[in-house]
């Protein structure tokens, strides 16, 4: 039996390939947020070979409406110590409060201790934010 269903998938980009070599074996968890009219904001992770699910989490811009897209810049990274602490980050939310020209990711923090975020919840405090992009 032949179903003829196209799909609802339509003009399709690519934003990001993985880097080789380095340490992710994926790209995972897409956010995109709408920043303004034209413009586009995407946080994703970039996955750490080894954890279940974490990683470091970047954020690209698009201002043609997603045809293109720049390069991504790193929000939250894996390589950055907090004192005697190390963290990867998952889950990337993309949020502008209305009647702002700012857009804010936060993400959950978990300890690179650990192979799996669950077991992170426990010990360490959620979530994490950073400024992502002002009106320039």
């Amino acid at each position: 039996m032949t179903v003829d269903y196209a799909g609802d998938v339509r003009d399709v980009r690519t934003i990001c390939a993985l880097p080789k070599p380095g340490p992710y074996d994926k790209i995972w968890i897409p956010f995109i947020e709408r920043w303004r009219e034209g413009h586009l904001l995407v946080a994703f992770g970039l996955h750490l070979g080894g954890k279940t699910d974490m990683g470091d989490i970047v954020c690209s811009r698009s201002n043609d409406d997603g045809d293109t897209w720049t390069e991504p810049t790193m929000i939250f990274d894996h390589r950055d110590a907090h004192g005697p602490l190390r963290f990867a980050y998952a889950n990337p939310v993309l949020y502008r409060p209305p009647g702002h020209d700012v857009v804010w990711c936060f993400a959950m923090r978990c300890s690179l201790h650990f192979p799996d975020s669950e077991d992170t919840n426990r010990w360490t405090i959620g979530p994490e934010a950073c400024h992502c992009s002002t009106g320039t």
